[in-house]
């Protein structure tokens, strides 16, 4: 990669909301030089926590949270050059994160975290995995998960183009956390 990319969360003003997502972008070189930053947010706290690549766009995947529902998952889509957003979108219904996201053969992002929905969780909170398309259409979604607290932090492929996530769960007695690994053939 030609660029370095870096997100997490700013208070430093102009914000919108308590803390906002921020990513910063530097060009890789001789000497790394700053290339531009974007802060997005609402009235509470949103963070990005992850960041990949995908032909001439950069995905950054977090939360944004809401006063009076909770939070939703969050994913933007920004051009490389010039620095720009395009589009963003969220996800989810009561409680949902993402925490990081990966990209394959140049057609899909695949973003990690949990969902808290109460429709679709068996337990406090379970492991998700998003298959978003390059126009942040989601085309699919795995919920893993037990009684307790599961979830996905980091995703990756392997040589053989299958996707790994891997995280933890509480939900296996006695019900301490335990490292969580799932692959599928994406």
């Amino acid at each position: 990669a030609t660029d370095v990319y870096i997100v997490g969360t700013t208070n430093t003003p102009p914000t919108n909301g308590d803390y906002d997502a921020w990513i910063v972008k530097f060009n890789k070189g001789p000497l790394m030089t700053y290339a531009g930053e974007w802060v997005h947010g609402g009235t509470v706290f949103d963070v990005f926590y992850g960041v990949t690549e995908l032909g001439p766009y950069v995905y950054a995947v977090g939360s944004t949270s809401f006063p009076t529902r909770g939070y939703d998952a969050l994913i933007v889509q920004y051009q490389k050059n010039p620095f720009i957003p395009l589009a963003g979108k969220t996800y989810g219904g009561t409680s949902d994160e993402l925490f990081t996201a990966a990209t394959n053969d140049g057609s899909n992002i695949f973003a990690v975290g949990h969902t808290i929905d109460p429709l679709l969780v068996s337990g406090m909170a379970d492991a998700l995995i998003v298959k978003f398309n390059p126009a942040l259409v989601i085309d699919g979604q795995i919920i893993l998960g037990g009684t307790q607290l599961d979830e996905f932090w980091d995703v990756c492929y392997d040589p053989y183009n299958e996707l790994w996530a891997a995280g933890f769960t509480d939900s296996k007695p006695p019900f301490d956390r335990d490292a969580l690994i799932f692959t599928v053939d994406p």
